[in-house]
C-alpha cells in the first residue's frame, strides 16, 4: 500500500531556543493547564495559528461600507445596455440555455454609448440570425 504524504509527515519535529524566564512562564502556564509543555507549546500555537488565517479570511468594513455594500446586493442596479446584449449573445450562442436571465431594460442615464452599442450588436445579431435562418431553410429545400 503506498504511503500518502500525509503519513510521511505525521509527527514533524519543532524547536525553539528560549531564554530561561521564557521557559519557565511557559512551563508554569502549561501546569496550571494540566498539560506538558509540548502539549502547551502546541495548542498554543495551533490557536494563534487559526486566528492569524482567520483573520485574513475575514472582510472588515465600517458600518457605513457595510450597509453600502448590503444595500447593493439587495437593491442592484438595473444591468447595463452592453451586459444585456452579452446575456443575449450567450442565450443565442446556447439555445438550450433556457431563460435564465431577467427581461430588463438598460440603465442608459450615464451610459448612452452602452446603449447604442447594445442595439448595434442587437441589430448585428439579428442580421445574422436571419442569415442563419435563410441559409437553414435553402439546405432544407435542397
Amino acid at each position: 500500500m503506498p504511503v500518502s504524504k500525509e503519513s510521511e509527515r505525521a509527527h514533524e519535529r519543532v524547536t525553539a531556543r528560549v531564554p530561561g524566564h521564557v521557559y519557565d512562564m511557559l512551563t508554569q502556564a502549561a501546569e496550571l493547564e494540566g498539560a506538558t509543555l509540548n502539549q502547551f507549546l502546541i495548542q498554543s500555537a495551533l490557536e494563534k495559528a487559526q486566528a492569524v488565517i482567520e483573520k485574513e479570511h475575514l472582510i472588515r468594513m465600517s458600518m457605513k461600507s457595510a450597509k453600502t455594500f448590503f444595500d447593493a446586493v439587495e437593491n442592484p442596479p438595473p444591468p447595463q445596455a452592453r451586459l444585456i446584449a452579452a446575456m443575449k449573445a450567450y442565450k443565442n450562442s446556447f439555445p438550450d440555455a433556457g431563460d435564465s436571465f431577467p427581461h430588463t431594460e438598460p440603465h442608459t442615464e450615464d451610459h448612452a454609448e452602452d446603449a447604442k452599442d447594445a442595439k448595434d450588436a442587437e441589430h448585428t445579431e439579428d442580421a445574422e440570425n436571419a442569415e442563419h435562418t435563410e441559409h437553414a431553410e435553402n439546405t432544407e429545400r435542397c
